[in-house]
């Protein structure tokens, strides 16, 4: 993994009769849900008159920022006069399409329209622009942005969201149309198609003309006929790719019709293999590879009894073998797992036999557990062996893990791997739970780390007794096993030994305590500025502590953070700023959501606005909590947006928490000789965890969300490789 600084998702006519014909029986469909806040009273024409005046005059200025303000404004007075005005602004304003703010407020203001032609026409001019690098470079400078194309997406993504939420049939046609067009709004047509599908298969087409993206509106459509289009196209389409993910489509929803093909498909010669006998006349027709993988897919997921000899035909095939290795723990043998043994003993692609160890960490027989365990010796692959050992729900591992454990040259691996274990849920054993007292109290400072991680991590004893170790390594160890047990008291006794502690290492993982900032105020806001300052992996963390303590006005050096070109910081201290007494901060919240390209960003801005209920009765957090219920393209933002409307609190984390496991090399895969390598760990979340690597070059984290995560080296430390998986 590169490791940079981190400053720095017959058959056509039939078929076109039973989409466009209307059909009594057909589901209803359900309707948008209403706004969660009642619109403002129509203005009264005075009003309007004097309003549109003020919109023109801004629309026409020569500063992108006017233009935002006039067409906030107009969409603040919600008269057809002003509405119209929006629209032509989106088709025939030159300097409104090359700016992608403007088109972000266009595509807010109209989406409550979608239904209305003119909105309509101007949704879809929104969704047709043809956005990026190159669109921007025509805008004013001001509206120039480091990724300018992500905020054309959004503008996109916002217009067909709302197009497929109207259910109007011209809107659901006009994205249909995008998406085979295969151009700039086919990504974003397609998604809000497989978002909010169609009530009913009216206007698809016939199943000659179905792209892969269609085809998924289809299969995830109310209509109860989408199983039979998904059919039908499967015995039409020309398409490969479209046939196979109607096969797979169809083997999801358990439909046995798929079986036949499925079985046909498995066994034909593929394409481009060398001709046999069996390529005569009358034979089999060859089948394409990405064709017959999903046959063979199908045939797993509908548990068809040729399933298993599918997989093992895969295998065989070198060109089709990764697939076959992830079908393998759904049809777990003896044999396959032979073959992912052998695989992950002697393939010559390092990646293919990661993948191979993968598998078999899937699988819940005694074979997968002792190929597991012999892969452990394999120094090569002995760490992700060891990790595979601790993830794996295969109760037969806990024997391999207690192997480990005796034997000393894999014991601080089999330690490490027997707590990923336990804190993934498994069971205690007493015999490995004597192994880790044992190397708390070992006089080798390496081997005393790795216990006294162990037993902090696992709660069976506390890290502050282990802050008074001599060596710097074994402190930063408990520091680190202290996450996921951080009570209040706990938070500030690791604070105030920051303050003290010598070793830069073990103060960034003494700091991990910031993760809730500093409440009871144990750090000095001019410390907490240096260490915001540093570019160190606690850097985000001090930037979030220090504006959390924000008075009504915020300091500079806190307005210097929320003016940050590096957008963690920024992030970072925004969030702060939300939780402090500072009079602007749902301003800046509502500011930050406004244009932000990344919907984890945005879901953590609106979250942070939903929880400041000192500005309960602020109406910028009403109108941006409501616009983003109502048009945000992310389920996730929207669903915290209306829980926040509606006065609830932000859901918490539920108990499903992963264990990230890091291992960290020098460029030559060897572990670096000099201890003190920290790094950066972002979550799913958007949380920012410092990292410190114990002397064997790993590092648990424990207590972390499910889902992609990344580790960013800090800087100071070149010339680094690190693995992450959880």
């Amino acid at each position: 993994m590169r490791a940079p600084s981190y400053l720095s998702t017959a058959a056509a006519g039939a078929l076109a009769c039973l989409l466009v014909a209307p059909h009594a029986g057909a589901q209803p469909r359900v309707r948008p849900s209403e706004p969660l806040v009642a619109p403002e009273a129509t203005p009264t024409n005075f009003r309007g008159r004097f309003g549109m005046e003020l919109v023109l005059r801004l629309l026409r200025s020569s500063q992108a920022e006017d233009r935002l303000r006039g067409l906030q404004r107009a969409a603040e007075l919600g008269t057809p006069e002003s509405v119209a005005l929006i629209a032509s602004q989106a088709e025939s304003n030159a300097a409104v399409r090359s700016d992608p703010r403007a088109l972000i407020e266009v595509a807010r203001a109209l989406a409550p329209r979608a239904k209305e032609e003119g909105a309509r026409v101007a949704l879809l001019s929104v969704l047709a622009v043809p956005g990026g690098p190159a669109a921007a470079g025509r805008a004013s400078p001001e509206a120039i942005e480091l990724d300018p194309g992500s905020r054309f997406e959004l503008a996109r993504a916002t217009a067909a969201r709302a197009l497929a939420e109207s259910g109007e049939g011209a809107a659901i046609e006009a994205l249909i149309a995008a998406v085979r067009a295969q151009g700039a709004a086919s990504n974003a047509a397609a998604a809000a198609l497989a978002a909010a599908p169609p009530a009913n298969l009216r206007g698809l087409g016939a199943a000659t003309g179905l792209t892969p993206g269609l085809l998924l509106a289809v299969s995830r459509t109310e209509d109860l006929r989408a199983a039979d289009v998904l059919m039908l196209a499967l015995g039409a389409a020309t398409d490969p790719r479209t046939k196979a993910l109607a096969l797979l489509e169809l083997a999801k929803k358990g439909d046995t019709r798929a079986l036949e093909t499925a079985r046909t498909l498995a066994k034909a010669p593929v394409t481009g293999a060398r001709m046999g006998p069996a390529h005569g006349p009358g034979a089999t027709p060859a089948t394409p590879p990405a064709l017959r993988m999903a046959a063979v897919q199908a045939l797993v997921a509908l548990g068809a009894q040729e399933a298993p000899a599918a997989v093992k035909a895969l295998l065989d095939d070198e060109g089709s073998a990764p697939t076959a290795v992830e079908l393998v723990p759904r049809v777990e043998n003896d044999e396959l797992v032979k073959h992912l043994a052998a695989r992950a003993t002697s393939h010559p692609v390092f990646g293919q036999r990661l993948a191979a160890i993968g598998a078999l960490a899937q699988c819940g027989s005694a074979a997968a557990a002792k190929a597991l365990g012999a892969q452990v010796l394999d120094k090569s692959v002995s760490s992700e062996a060891a990790q595979a050992l601790g993830r794996t729900a295969n109760p037969h591992a806990t024997p391999w893990l207690i192997a480990m454990l005796r034997a000393p040259e894999v014991r601080r691996l089999g330690a490490r791997a027997y707590v990923l274990r336990v804190l993934r849920g498994g069971a205690r054993v007493d015999e490995a739970d004597a192994t880790l007292r044992t190397l708390a109290r070992d006089p080798d400072a390496a081997s005393r780390a790795v216990g006294v991680f162990s037993r902090v991590a696992l709660g069976d004893t506390s890290p502050l007794p282990h802050l008074a170790d001599p060596d710097p390594r074994v402190r930063a160890a408990a520091a680190m096993g202290a996450r996921g047990h951080l009570q209040p008291e706990l938070r500030a006794e690791l604070l105030r030994r920051a303050l003290e502690e010598r070793s830069l290492a073990t103060r960034t993982a003494l700091l991990g305590a910031l993760s809730d900032g500093d409440p009871q105020g144990i750090l000095p806001s001019a410390w907490l500025v240096e260490r915001a300052e540093s570019g160190q992996p606690e850097a985000p963390l001090a930037a979030f502590a220090l504006a959390r303590r924000a008075p009504a006005e915020p300091s500079e050096k806190v307005k210097s953070l929320l003016a940050s070109r590096t957008s963690l910081l920024q992030t970072e201290a925004l969030l702060g700023l939300a939780l402090s007494d500072a009079r602007d901060a749902s301003g800046r919240l509502a500011n930050a959501y406004a244009y932000e390209p990344d919907p984890a960003r945005r879901a953590r801005f609106v979250a942070a606005l939903g929880e400041r209920t000192r500005d309960l009765h602020s109406s910028v957090r009403a109108r941006t909590l409501a616009l983003a219920a109502g048009v945000d393209p992310s389920p996730e933002v929207r669903f915290l947006a209306r829980r926040a409307v509606l006065g609830l609190p932000a859901p918490q984390r539920g108990e499903a928490e992963e264990v990230a496991w890091v291992r960290v090399t020098g460029s030559d895969g060897r572990v670096p000789d000099d201890w003190g390598y920290t790094a950066l760990l972002l979550t799913s979340a958007g949380e920012a965890v410092p990292v410190v690597f114990d002397p064997d070059g790993y590092a648990l984290v424990p207590a972390i969300p499910p889902g992609d995560t990344r580790l960013l080296m800090a800087p100071r430390f070149p010339g680094t490789r690190s693995e992450i998986s959880k």
